[in-house]
């Protein structure tokens, strides 16, 4: 039973983690973050969280706009993006 009450916590933050980083950015006024994810998995989940809410990778006018620069994506991609954050 403690197993499946473990499953359950992680879920639910899984699920708050989107929430939560959306309202410290709005509530820090942020203009840039990064923010890191232990796996690619939720890395992907909070990029498809932030397009569900306006913002995402076409979206680079949007407060949430963003980017994954995760391992497996390819080093052009990567190098592309960092430059984009960089210069805002």
């Amino acid at each position: 039973m403690l197993v499946c009450a473990h499953q359950l916590w992680s879920e639910a933050i899984k699920i708050l983690k989107g929430d939560y980083t959306v309202r410290a950015i709005k509530e820090h006024k942020m203009d840039q973050a990064i923010i890191f994810c232990r796996t690619k998995i939720n890395c992907d989940n909070m990029q498809q969280y932030f397009i569900q809410q306006g913002g995402g990778p076409d979206s680079k006018s949007h407060q949430l706009s963003c980017f994954c620069l995760r391992g497996d994506r390819k080093p052009n991609e990567r190098k592309t993006n960092l430059e984009r954050f960089k210069k805002k």
